[in-house]
């Protein structure tokens, strides 16, 4: 009797060993969350001034001509990674919308200077509070 129940244990573990492993389990991506409101109209509100002067330079050229017009089209560049970020699932948002907000904060300052204007800094005010939102804002330490 003893011999018969080996046998019959040996030809169980046997047949367990031949059994595919199962797979392990998928390792799951995160993304970031839907669209950041906040982010997509900072872009946009720093996107659209500079473009629309852009524009107008295009069409009613000052003393220095047209060329003048990539002056605030490379400023207002700056904004098209924010707004692909606010809009895409993409893991780098967060650092994309510091990055333009750097170049939200360097931009009025380096045209006060070259200008002599504040204008800049009134018209891209609303552009990087929203984008400093977007970020999470105030991080209030206790």
């Amino acid at each position: 009797m003893p011999k018969k129940s080996r046998r019959r244990r040996r030809e169980r573990s046997k047949g367990r060993d031949s059994l595919p492993a199962a797979p392990p389990p998928a390792k799951r991506v995160e993304t970031a969350p839907g669209i950041s409101w906040a982010g997509l109209l900072g872009a946009l509100l720093g996107f659209a001034p500079l473009f629309a002067l852009a524009v107008e330079i295009l069409v009613d050229p000052p003393g220095v001509g047209r060329p003048f017009a990539t002056v605030p089209l490379l400023m207002a560049s700056i904004y098209v990674p924010a707004i692909w970020a606010s809009v895409a699932r993409t893991e780098r948002r967060k650092s994309i919308l510091r990055a333009s907000l750097v170049a939200s904060l360097i931009l009025p300052f380096t045209a006060s200077f070259i200008f002599g204007s504040v204008i800049l800094f009134v018209m891209l005010a609303p552009a990087t509070a929203l984008l400093w939102l977007a970020l999470g804002g105030p991080r209030w330490r206790r």
